[in-house]
Formats: structure tokens, sequence, C-alpha cells
């Protein structure tokens, strides 16, 4: 798993840091896992949103200078 601005990443019906739950759980450890959950669910609850998903903004590439 990994930030993309690919589709396909935006088709799950839950965020990342809840389908990963059990893994993300064994790499962090109880502590801080309950730490992260807490800070992401308080982030997920701000209305608005604190900051848009760099995804919402489509990047215009411009050409290379050769």
């Amino acid at each position: 798993w990994w930030c993309t601005e690919a589709p396909e990443a935006f088709t799950g019906k839950a965020p990342v840091y809840l389908e990963l739950e059990p893994e993300l759980r064994i790499m962090l450890g109880k502590k801080l896992h309950r730490q992260v959950k807490e800070y992401l669910e308080t982030r997920r609850a701000a209305q608005p949103a604190p900051v848009a998903h760099p995804a919402q903004h489509p990047v215009a590439l411009l050409p290379t200078r050769r």
C-alpha cells in the first residue's frame, strides 16, 4: 500500500488504516496503533476536511526541456 494518483487506488470501501488494521497493529504495536487510529479518526471526523487529498486536483505535467 502506498499513495498514488491512479483511479484504482480510490475504490476501497474503507480507509487503508481500517482495511489493513491487523497488519498495522502488528507493525506498530498495540499502543502506537491505537494512537495512530485515534488521530486518523479525529481527522476523518473534522468538517471541513483539514487538507484536500492531492488526487482531488489532477496534475498537469509540462513538457520537459532537452
